[in-house]
């Protein structure tokens, strides 16, 4: 953490995510991640004193500072480093334009709001010479991010990151470890399993739904939990998806709402070579499941089930499983000594103090260490982690892949089954819809390949 220079930041948003609202309880989860994480860098001398939240309502601002003094009393800080901004009433969802006049420099801003509200804040924040820290997806369509990446062109000093954080997971970096040793050979397959509670209550889809726009439609699971294995994928072996083999939507209790989203989504996909690794020369095939089906809709009380398995050509299989409340990484059945944790807020009893620590964390501290070397004028330079807009859009092009096969076709007895779709399609799709398809195209040129080059 040495030579990182202290930042002003600006968090936009006051949900649940960002700020623990609708959560009681004790942890992480009655805070938010992303407000334990900022408690955390200011104890850190990576964030400076002066936090800046932005919330649309009296009513979040009011939950969020209840909360932010409680922090204050855990870690110690003689003030609360939180600094409120919010309409003193009714609901205003521009409110953090107004914000960001007074969010100094060097500063930084992390948006952390519904998706389909992503492009408008994020293109604001650059062109108010902000650097971006996105929660993903980087925004709720594929040509809402290529317009985003067109507006960060105007603004080469300024960095956009997309909070994949789970590349900042030990195990799955462990995993990436194996893979490019090439010790097992090529991949065959990949499974990912993905099931958790609905973080959103019910209630709130039908006003999600009637913001947003564009061909996905789609507020289930696999676009909120399913994308982050298909980031994961695309990071641990540089590669990018082909088409969508089939697919499968299972519909129930959301669906009961009122609400005309799948609790379940499964997919096939078939994936082309890597970037970067001459081991993973060769096409491989993936199965995913997402679903919300552990629990009651609400505040997550029960730990969610996260699986991926890759089974490499000599029939080596790596499983990484975050099942319930146990983490397990295996390689050949021969369990590692991996043992991560997401947002851990807890008392260090040697040292009687409070601290966070875990994966969300890790990703801001490279966040800014990331920034204090562009400031530098150094390039960032061995982040692993690191996504910035271009590799997010492998995540946004699949999730829209599936829904349109799932989409695709009728129903029968409440599922939904799908055929293929070629990512290409998407894509071209996209560029068709944003601002200026001529020059988002160069950054989508992977993804428009229909196969291989031989």
């Amino acid at each position: 953490m040495r030579n990182i220079v202290p930042h002003h930041a600006l968090n936009i948003g006051a949900g649940m995510y960002g700020a623990g609202k609708g959560v009681e309880g004790t942890g992480t989860g009655r805070y938010g991640p992303l407000l334990s994480t900022h408690f955390q860098l200011v104890a850190d001398g990576l964030e400076t004193p002066d936090t800046i939240y932005c919330a649309t309502s009296s009513t979040s601002a009011t939950n969020l500072w209840e909360k932010s003094k409680e922090l204050t009393d855990m870690f110690g800080f003689n003030e609360n480093p939180v600094k409120l901004f919010f309409p003193e009433e009714g609901h205003d969802p521009c409110a953090y334009k107004d914000a960001a006049t007074i969010l100094r420099d060097p500063g930084f801003a992390v948006v952390s709001v519904p998706d389909p509200s992503h492009k408008d804040i994020i293109i604001d924040m650059l062109e108010a010479g902000k650097h971006v820290m996105s929660v993903k997806p980087l925004a709720g369509t594929l040509e809402d991010c290529l317009d985003i990446l067109l507006c960060k062109e105007q603004y080469p000093n300024l960095m956009l990151q997309v909070e994949y954080h789970k590349r900042f997971d030990r195990a799955i970096n462990y995993m990436r470890d194996v893979i490019e040793s090439g010790e097992f050979g090529k991949i065959e397959h990949i499974d990912v399993y993905m099931d958790e509670a609905i973080a959103i209550p019910l209630h709130f889809f039908k006003s999600r739904l009637a913001q947003d726009h564009g061909p996905a439609e789609d507020l289930g699971p696999m676009r909120y939990i399913g994308n982050h294995f298909v980031d994961i994928i695309h990071f641990l072996t540089g590669s990018h998806p082909i088409k969508i083999t089939d697919s499968k939507a299972t519909f129930g209790r959301v669906r009961a709402e009122e609400v005309d989203q799948p609790d379940v989504v499964e997919a096939n996909a078939l994936w082309g070579h890597s970037l970067y690794n001459h081991f993973l020369q060769k096409e491989f095939t993936s199965t995913h499941y997402a679903g919300w089906t552990k629990g009651e809709p609400g505040p997550i009380k029960t730990w969610p089930d996260q699986r991926i398995k890759i089974t490499f050509e000599d029939g080596t299989e790596m499983t990484y499983d975050q099942s319930g409340s146990n983490f397990t990484l295996k390689v050949r059945d021969k369990e590692q000594p991996i043992n991560p944790h997401f947002a851990f807020l807890h008392k260090n009893h040697a040292t009687d103090e409070y601290q966070c620590e875990g994966y969300c964390v890790d990703t801001y501290r490279a966040f800014l260490r990331n920034l204090t070397q562009m400031e530098e004028g150094r390039l960032p330079t061995g982040f692993p982690g690191y996504c910035d807009g271009q590799q997010a859009l492998v995540a946004n092009a699949f999730t829209e892949a599936v829904t349109r096969s799932w989409r695709s076709v009728q129903e029968t007895n409440g599922t939904r089954t799908g055929g293929v779709v070629l990512i290409s399609d998407i894509v071209n799709d996209a560029l068709t819809r944003c601002s200026d398809a001529s020059k988002a195209e160069g950054y989508c040129s992977r993804l428009l390949r229909t196969s291989n080059p031989i």
